[in-house]
């Protein structure tokens, strides 16, 4: 049963449609844009954890993001 299970979801995978693009994140109170792309929108909210983990790559955003707290970015 487990082995079927895992079978399934593997092909669920490889049928799921993977979505690129370009995102912007907004510092409410300065206006300023960030702007990004990804391969796959669904690993953006590792993009979200790593600012909140406080080890973005980012680290201008990282810094008003510490500064100014994650209510302030849409």
């Amino acid at each position: 049963m487990k082995r079927e299970r895992k079978r399934e979801l593997k092909q669920q995978i490889k049928e799921m449609k993977i979505e690129a693009g370009v995102y912007e994140i907004k510092n409410t109170i300065n206006q300023k844009i960030f702007i990004g792309s990804t391969r796959n929108f669904k690993t953006l909210n590792g993009r979200k954890f790593g600012l909140e983990a406080g080890s973005s790559t980012n680290k201008a955003l990282q810094k008003e993001w510490n500064e100014y707290g994650r209510d302030r970015f849409r």
